[in-house]
């Protein structure tokens, strides 16, 4: 027969809501990266093609009131035919108020979802699983 003292038992309490609240605090949404970039200019007389093949990952952490969003990306890149492994990141923090302040951009291809120069539109299991955070 094993006897908890009540002082073990209340720092095993303690810690195990620790672990649950900082398990609940963050989120992580892993994204297949994929694609080309091609352009042209002049009739013909530059023309390039970029591809992409990777993974990212996006993490939501709240702080207090306001959630640190960081898009890590890790893809090969080819162009013309060189590959070379790169390794990118964007930081945003949107606040209880909803204004968002951009922190570092480290992402020189712009492929983090955070830093898209267009508009993106997240599946639904995704915004369903980022909503539980609020």
């Amino acid at each position: 027969m094993t006897f908890v003292r009540p002082r073990s038992a209340a720092a095993t309490t303690t810690l195990v809501l620790v672990v649950l609240l900082t398990a609940m605090a963050s989120a992580e949404q892993k994204y297949r990266v994929a694609g080309t970039d091609s352009f042209q200019i002049g009739a013909r007389d530059l023309r390039s093609e970029i591809a992409y093949d990777g993974t990212q990952t996006l993490t939501v952490t709240k702080h207090g009131k306001s959630k640190r969003y960081v898009a890590s990306v890790d893809y090969v890149r080819i162009d013309q035919g060189t590959k070379s492994r790169v390794r990118g990141s964007y930081e945003s923090t949107v606040g209880a108020s909803g204004d968002q302040v951009d922190g570092p951009n480290r992402d020189p291809d712009y492929l983090t979802v955070l830093n898209q120069p267009f508009a993106v539109q997240l599946d639904y299991s995704t915004i369903r699983d980022l909503s539980r955070l609020q």
